[in-house]
């Protein structure tokens, strides 16, 4: 299940982290681990994905189609301090 992971990515449910989480699983991501931090204001739920070569450049390449340059463009509630 995690054989051949090159891209991973946290995603943080302060911010409609479910649905990022669902639209990355349903463009082939595979969901690696949940857990649970503790902050100054409470806690949050830490989702990591990730994505073998070929989902990776596949996602990438479809990004580059629609004329996209980041995640953030292409999924609308991305967390936009990803690099």
């Amino acid at each position: 299940m995690y054989d051949n992971i090159f891209h991973i990515k946290e995603i943080r449910n302060d911010r409609n982290g479910e649905d990022e989480v669902n639209e990355l699983l349903t463009n082939g991501w595979v969901l690696l681990s949940i857990c649970q931090v503790s902050n100054s204001e409470g806690q949050d739920i830490v989702y990591i994905v990730g994505a073998t070569k070929e989902v990776y450049t596949s996602f990438t390449e479809q990004l580059n189609k629609n004329r996209k340059n980041t995640f953030s463009d292409f999924l609308p509630n991305y967390n936009r301090n990803f690099k």
